[in-house]
Protein backbone atom coordinates (compact mmCIF):
# COMPACT_ATOMS: atom_id res chain seq x y z
CA UNK A 1 0.00 0.00 0.00
CA UNK A 2 1.52 3.78 -0.92
CA UNK A 3 0.43 6.58 -0.08
CA UNK A 4 0.69 9.21 -2.96
CA UNK A 5 1.22 12.91 -2.45
CA UNK A 6 1.25 16.27 -2.86
CA UNK A 7 -2.76 16.07 -1.33
CA UNK A 8 -4.90 17.86 -3.19
CA UNK A 9 -4.34 21.74 -2.51
CA UNK A 10 -7.94 22.91 -4.04
CA UNK A 11 -9.72 20.30 -1.93
CA UNK A 12 -8.00 20.79 1.23
CA UNK A 13 -8.40 24.70 0.90
CA UNK A 14 -12.22 24.36 0.24
CA UNK A 15 -12.25 22.74 3.68
CA UNK A 16 -10.00 25.20 5.44
CA UNK A 17 -12.39 27.94 3.94
CA UNK A 18 -15.06 26.21 5.21
CA UNK A 19 -13.50 25.60 8.60
CA UNK A 20 -13.09 29.26 8.90
CA UNK A 21 -16.62 30.52 8.42
CA UNK A 22 -17.60 28.16 10.77
CA UNK A 23 -14.99 29.54 13.24
CA UNK A 24 -15.92 32.76 12.81
CA UNK A 25 -19.72 31.90 13.44
CA UNK A 26 -19.01 30.25 16.41
CA UNK A 27 -16.60 33.23 17.99
CA UNK A 28 -19.50 35.98 17.06
CA UNK A 29 -22.65 33.35 18.13
CA UNK A 30 -20.75 30.71 19.60
CA UNK A 31 -23.65 27.86 20.71
CA UNK A 32 -24.45 24.90 18.47
CA UNK A 33 -22.37 26.61 15.77
CA UNK A 34 -19.22 26.20 18.05
CA UNK A 35 -20.09 22.68 18.71
CA UNK A 36 -20.01 21.94 14.80
CA UNK A 37 -17.11 23.69 13.90
CA UNK A 38 -15.31 21.21 16.48
CA UNK A 39 -16.55 18.37 14.67
CA UNK A 40 -15.72 19.65 11.05
CA UNK A 41 -12.12 19.74 12.72
CA UNK A 42 -12.60 15.83 13.06
CA UNK A 43 -13.79 15.39 9.69
CA UNK A 44 -10.01 14.74 7.57
CA UNK A 45 -8.92 12.40 10.39
CA UNK A 46 -12.19 10.47 10.06
CA UNK A 47 -12.24 10.79 6.05
CA UNK A 48 -8.44 9.47 6.13
CA UNK A 49 -9.30 6.24 8.65
CA UNK A 50 -12.78 5.41 6.43
CA UNK A 51 -9.97 5.55 3.35
CA UNK A 52 -7.58 3.21 5.22
CA UNK A 53 -9.85 1.05 6.55
CA UNK A 54 -11.46 0.39 2.62
CA UNK A 55 -8.23 0.01 1.13
CA UNK A 56 -7.33 -2.74 3.76
CA UNK A 57 -10.74 -4.40 2.77
CA UNK A 58 -10.20 -4.19 -0.71
CA UNK A 59 -9.95 -7.43 -2.33
CA UNK A 60 -8.60 -7.79 -6.62
CA UNK A 61 -8.53 -11.02 -8.04
CA UNK A 62 -7.39 -11.42 -12.02
CA UNK A 63 -7.94 -14.46 -14.31
CA UNK A 64 -7.41 -14.95 -18.08
CA UNK A 65 -8.46 -18.26 -19.81
CA UNK A 66 -5.28 -18.56 -21.67
CA UNK A 67 -2.36 -17.84 -19.93
CA UNK A 68 -0.01 -19.48 -23.56
CA UNK A 69 -1.47 -17.40 -26.50
CA UNK A 70 -0.54 -18.35 -30.04
CA UNK A 71 -0.69 -15.20 -32.76
CA UNK A 72 -4.39 -14.90 -33.59
CA UNK A 73 -5.67 -16.55 -30.68
CA UNK A 74 -8.20 -14.58 -28.01
CA UNK A 75 -7.22 -14.09 -24.60
CA UNK A 76 -10.54 -13.43 -22.29
CA UNK A 77 -9.60 -11.24 -19.02
CA UNK A 78 -11.71 -10.91 -16.16
CA UNK A 79 -11.27 -8.61 -13.06
CA UNK A 80 -13.00 -8.95 -10.00
CA UNK A 81 -13.23 -6.76 -7.24
CA UNK A 82 -15.07 -6.76 -3.71
CA UNK A 83 -15.44 -4.62 -0.73
CA UNK A 84 -14.76 -6.80 2.32
CA UNK A 85 -15.15 -3.83 4.75
CA UNK A 86 -18.30 -2.14 6.76
CA UNK A 87 -17.26 1.28 5.16
CA UNK A 88 -18.02 2.07 1.40
CA UNK A 89 -15.61 2.63 -1.03
CA UNK A 90 -16.37 5.97 -2.38
CA UNK A 91 -13.70 6.98 -5.21
CA UNK A 92 -11.69 3.66 -6.56
CA UNK A 93 -10.12 4.24 -10.17
CA UNK A 94 -8.90 1.34 -11.35
CA UNK A 95 -6.38 1.65 -14.54
CA UNK A 96 -4.26 -0.98 -16.79
CA UNK A 97 -1.53 -1.97 -18.74
CA UNK A 98 -1.30 -1.01 -21.96
CA UNK A 99 -1.68 -4.01 -23.67
CA UNK A 100 1.15 -3.51 -26.83
CA UNK A 101 3.38 -0.94 -27.18
CA UNK A 102 3.45 -0.78 -30.80
CA UNK A 103 -0.39 -1.12 -31.12
CA UNK A 104 -3.40 1.06 -29.63
CA UNK A 105 -4.54 -2.14 -27.60
CA UNK A 106 -5.89 -0.48 -24.02
CA UNK A 107 -8.53 -1.36 -21.75
CA UNK A 108 -10.22 1.34 -20.78
CA UNK A 109 -9.88 2.28 -16.79
CA UNK A 110 -13.27 3.07 -14.82
CA UNK A 111 -13.90 4.55 -11.48
CA UNK A 112 -16.65 3.22 -9.44
CA UNK A 113 -18.11 3.24 -6.05
CA UNK A 114 -18.45 0.07 -3.27
CA UNK A 115 -20.87 -0.50 -0.93
CA UNK A 116 -20.15 -3.01 1.82
CA UNK A 117 -20.23 -6.59 1.10
CA UNK A 118 -20.14 -5.20 -2.69
CA UNK A 119 -18.48 -7.15 -5.26
CA UNK A 120 -17.67 -6.15 -9.19
CA UNK A 121 -16.65 -7.90 -12.55
CA UNK A 122 -15.18 -6.83 -15.54
CA UNK A 123 -14.78 -8.78 -18.66
CA UNK A 124 -12.43 -7.99 -21.72
CA UNK A 125 -11.72 -9.72 -24.65
CA UNK A 126 -8.14 -8.75 -27.16
CA UNK A 127 -6.87 -10.69 -29.80
CA UNK A 128 -3.43 -11.53 -30.06
CA UNK A 129 -2.92 -10.43 -33.97
CA UNK A 130 0.39 -10.19 -34.04
CA UNK A 131 3.89 -11.67 -32.22
CA UNK A 132 5.20 -9.93 -29.72
CA UNK A 133 5.47 -9.06 -25.74
CA UNK A 134 1.72 -8.39 -24.34
CA UNK A 135 1.20 -6.90 -21.04
CA UNK A 136 -2.27 -7.66 -19.20
CA UNK A 137 -3.72 -6.61 -15.88
CA UNK A 138 -3.87 -3.65 -13.35
CA UNK A 139 -1.35 -1.09 -12.82
CA UNK A 140 -3.19 1.20 -10.68
CA UNK A 141 -5.67 0.75 -8.22
CA UNK A 142 -6.16 3.73 -6.13
CA UNK A 143 -8.94 4.94 -3.74
CA UNK A 144 -9.18 8.11 -2.31
CA UNK A 145 -10.91 9.49 0.88
CA UNK A 146 -14.35 10.88 1.13
CA UNK A 147 -13.54 14.26 1.50
CA UNK A 148 -10.68 13.55 -2.15
CA UNK A 149 -8.02 15.11 -0.14
CA UNK A 150 -5.27 12.66 -0.90
CA UNK A 151 -4.95 9.06 -2.42
CA UNK A 152 -4.01 5.90 -1.77
CA UNK A 153 -2.53 3.52 -3.90
CA UNK A 154 -2.91 -0.94 -3.71
CA UNK A 155 0.12 -2.31 -4.75
CA UNK A 156 -1.15 -4.11 -7.89
CA UNK A 157 0.68 -7.12 -10.30
CA UNK A 158 -0.41 -8.12 -14.18
CA UNK A 159 0.73 -10.41 -16.61
CA UNK A 160 3.30 -10.63 -19.31
CA UNK A 161 2.32 -13.06 -22.07
CA UNK A 162 4.92 -14.26 -24.82
CA UNK A 163 2.79 -14.22 -28.04
CA UNK A 164 4.60 -16.73 -30.76
CA UNK A 165 4.07 -16.89 -34.57
CA UNK A 166 1.41 -19.46 -35.44
CA UNK A 167 2.91 -22.81 -37.57
CA UNK A 168 0.00 -23.09 -40.85
CA UNK A 169 -0.21 -26.19 -42.22
CA UNK A 170 -0.29 -25.99 -46.29
CA UNK A 171 -2.01 -28.92 -47.48
CA UNK A 172 -1.73 -27.70 -51.34
CA UNK A 173 0.51 -24.95 -52.70
CA UNK A 174 -0.91 -23.57 -55.83
CA UNK A 175 2.72 -21.11 -56.81
CA UNK A 176 4.31 -24.80 -57.56
CA UNK A 177 1.19 -27.03 -58.75
CA UNK A 178 2.61 -27.43 -62.17
CA UNK A 179 5.34 -28.94 -61.06
CA UNK A 180 3.99 -32.14 -59.01
CA UNK A 181 3.65 -34.79 -61.19
CA UNK A 182 2.71 -37.57 -58.24
CA UNK A 183 3.48 -38.81 -54.81
CA UNK A 184 5.92 -41.92 -56.53
CA UNK A 185 9.18 -41.80 -57.61
CA UNK A 186 10.67 -42.29 -61.12
CA UNK A 187 13.52 -42.04 -63.25
CA UNK A 188 15.54 -38.63 -63.18
CA UNK A 189 14.91 -36.71 -66.30
CA UNK A 190 17.49 -34.10 -66.23
CA UNK A 191 17.23 -32.98 -62.50
CA UNK A 192 19.13 -33.71 -59.64
CA UNK A 193 18.95 -37.97 -58.86
CA UNK A 194 18.37 -39.11 -55.29
CA UNK A 195 21.38 -41.06 -54.07
CA UNK A 196 19.54 -43.46 -51.75
CA UNK A 197 17.24 -44.54 -55.01
CA UNK A 198 20.10 -46.69 -56.62
CA UNK A 199 18.04 -48.85 -59.24
CA UNK A 200 20.75 -49.92 -62.00
CA UNK A 201 23.87 -50.43 -63.73
CA UNK A 202 24.08 -49.44 -67.44
CA UNK A 203 26.85 -49.22 -70.28
CA UNK A 204 29.18 -46.36 -70.27
CA UNK A 205 28.66 -44.33 -73.58
CA UNK A 206 31.61 -41.54 -74.48
CA UNK A 207 30.74 -38.74 -73.85
CA UNK A 208 28.76 -38.88 -70.90
CA UNK A 209 30.01 -38.08 -67.19
CA UNK A 210 32.13 -40.42 -65.24
CA UNK A 211 31.37 -38.97 -61.88
CA UNK A 212 28.94 -42.31 -61.03
CA UNK A 213 31.51 -44.73 -62.61
CA UNK A 214 31.13 -47.74 -61.16
CA UNK A 215 35.08 -48.42 -61.00
CA UNK A 216 34.85 -52.08 -58.87
CA UNK A 217 32.90 -52.89 -61.94
CA UNK A 218 34.88 -51.58 -64.20
CA UNK A 219 37.91 -53.38 -62.81
CA UNK A 220 36.95 -57.35 -62.76
CA UNK A 221 35.25 -56.83 -66.02
CA UNK A 222 37.21 -54.55 -68.18
CA UNK A 223 34.27 -52.04 -69.22
CA UNK A 224 32.57 -49.12 -68.09
CA UNK A 225 29.67 -49.25 -66.29
CA UNK A 226 27.28 -46.05 -65.10
CA UNK A 227 25.14 -46.09 -62.06
CA UNK A 228 21.96 -44.69 -62.38
CA UNK A 229 19.87 -43.12 -60.03
CA UNK A 230 15.71 -42.67 -59.34
CA UNK A 231 13.90 -39.26 -58.73
CA UNK A 232 11.34 -38.25 -56.16
CA UNK A 233 8.52 -37.11 -58.56
CA UNK A 234 7.64 -34.38 -55.66
CA UNK A 235 9.37 -31.41 -56.17
CA UNK A 236 11.64 -30.29 -53.43
CA UNK A 237 10.26 -27.20 -50.60
CA UNK A 238 10.11 -23.98 -51.53
CA UNK A 239 10.49 -21.27 -49.06
CA UNK A 240 9.03 -17.59 -50.09
CA UNK A 241 9.87 -14.77 -47.85
CA UNK A 242 7.99 -11.74 -48.21
CA UNK A 243 10.43 -8.88 -48.92
CA UNK A 244 7.96 -6.46 -50.36
CA UNK A 245 8.91 -2.65 -48.48
CA UNK A 246 5.45 -2.02 -46.00
CA UNK A 247 4.82 1.76 -47.96
CA UNK A 248 4.37 -0.37 -51.22
CA UNK A 249 1.76 -2.92 -50.27
CA UNK A 250 -0.44 -0.81 -47.86
CA UNK A 251 0.63 -3.07 -45.05
CA UNK A 252 1.90 -1.98 -41.81
CA UNK A 253 5.00 -3.33 -40.63
CA UNK A 254 3.60 -6.10 -37.99
CA UNK A 255 2.05 -7.13 -40.63
CA UNK A 256 5.04 -7.86 -43.56
CA UNK A 257 7.11 -9.02 -40.41
CA UNK A 258 4.90 -11.08 -39.34
CA UNK A 259 3.51 -13.51 -42.49
CA UNK A 260 5.87 -15.00 -44.48
CA UNK A 261 5.61 -18.20 -45.52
Amino acid sequence: MNITFPIRLRNLGIFAFGIIILWLQGVYFGGYLKTLYVFALLLPIVSVVIALTSLKSLRYGQHFDNEHPAKGQTVNYRLSLSNEGIFPVSHLHVTFKAIQENMELVMPGFSCFLRPREQLRREFSFKCAYRGIYTVGLQKLEIEDPLRILTLRRSVVYQTFYVYPRILELTHFPLAAETIEGGGTGVAQGGDPDYALFTQLKEYREGESIRHMHWKKFISIGKPYIKNYDTTAEPDLHIYLDLRRPEKTGLTVLDVEDTSV
